[in-house]
C-alpha cells in the first residue's frame, strides 16, 4: 500500500503548488509593474501578501513531493508537521476573518477601490489582466461597480466615458457610454462586493462543505504521511536487524 500513499502526498502536494502558483503568479503580475513606485497602498500589501503565502504554499508542496518519492522517514514527518501547522493557520485564518469581518471588507474594498481607478489607464500585463477581470466579473456575475454603479463616476475610465460595457445588462459595443448616473438605463445597479456576498450567502450549503472537505482531505495527507514514515522506519529497523 504505500505506493498508493506516496501517489496520494504527491496529488496532495500538486494541489498546494497549483494554488501557491497562482497565488505568486497574481502578486507577480502586480509586482513587475508597479513595486517600481512602491508607495505602501493597499493593493502593494495585496500583492506582497499573495507573493509570501504562493511562495510558501509552493515549498510545502515542493516538501511534499520529496517526501513521495524518497525513503527518508525523517522527510515523511517533517512534512507531516508542516502539513499539520498549515491546516491550524488555515484554521486560525478563517476564524479570525469571521470575527474581524468589518475589518476585512475595508480592506478588501480599499484594494479594490484603487484596482477600478486603473482600469483601460496602462497598457502593461497588469494593466491588461486588471481589465480582463473587471470585465468578466462583471459580466458573469452581473454587477457594476464595486458597491454601485456610481463608483465608476468617480475613476478616470468613469468622467471620460461612463461605464465599462460589461456593465450593461444587455451588452453591446459602446453601451456603457455616456451615461446618464442619475437614472441609467440599460445599466446593472448592484455592486460586484454586494452581489458576490449575496451569492456566497445564498450557496453556503456548497462553500462551507467544501472549506471542511479541503480541511480533511489536509489532515488524511497528515495521517498518510506519517504512515509512510512509520512503514519507512519499520522497513529499515527490519534490514538493520536482518
Amino acid at each position: 500500500m504505500r505506493w498508493l500513499l506516496r501517489l496520494v502526498l504527491a496529488l496532495l502536494s500538486l494541489l498546494y503548488c497549483c494554488v501557491g502558483g497562482l497565488l505568486a503568479v497574481a502578486g507577480f503580475v502586480y509586482a513587475i509593474d508597479n513595486f517600481k513606485n512602491f508607495t505602501g497602498s493597499t493593493l502593494d500589501i495585496v500583492a506582497i501578501s499573495l507573493l509570501s503565502i504562493g511562495g510558501v504554499l509552493l515549498l510545502v508542496g515542493l516538501v511534499g513531493f520529496i517526501t513521495s518519492c524518497c525513503r527518508s522517514f525523517a522527510v515523511s514527518y517533517s512534512f507531516s508537521f508542516i502539513l499539520l501547522f498549515s491546516i491550524l493557520v488555515q484554521a486560525l485564518a478563517i476564524i479570525l476573518a469571521i470575527i474581524f469581518r468589518p475589518e476585512v471588507e475595508k480592506v478588501i474594498s480599499s484594494a479594490l477601490k484603487q484596482s477600478i481607478s486603473l482600469y483601460d489607464e496602462e497598457e502593461t500585463i497588469y494593466g491588461r489582466a486588471l481589465d480582463y477581470l473587471w470585465n468578466k466579473t462583471q459580466e458573469g456575475l452581473e454587477c457594476c461597480g464595486i458597491r454601485t454603479y456610481r463608483d465608476w463616476s468617480s475613476v478616470p475610465f468613469g468622467s471620460r466615458y461612463g461605464v465599462p460595457d460589461a456593465c450593461c445588462t444587455t451588452i453591446t459595443e459602446g453601451c456603457g457610454q455616456n451615461v446618464n448616473w442619475d437614472n441609467p438605463q440599460n445599466i446593472t445597479k448592484i455592486g460586484c462586493f454586494d452581489k458576490f456576498g449575496e451569492l456566497a450567502g445564498d450557496h453556503l450549503e456548497i462553500i462551507i462543505p467544501v472549506i471542511i472537505g479541503v480541511l480533511v482531505i489536509q489532515i488524511f495527507g497528515v495521517c498518510f504521511s506519517c504512515c509512510l514514515a512509520r512503514s519507512v522506519q519499520v522497513e529499515d529497523c527490519g534490514e538493520q536487524v536482518y
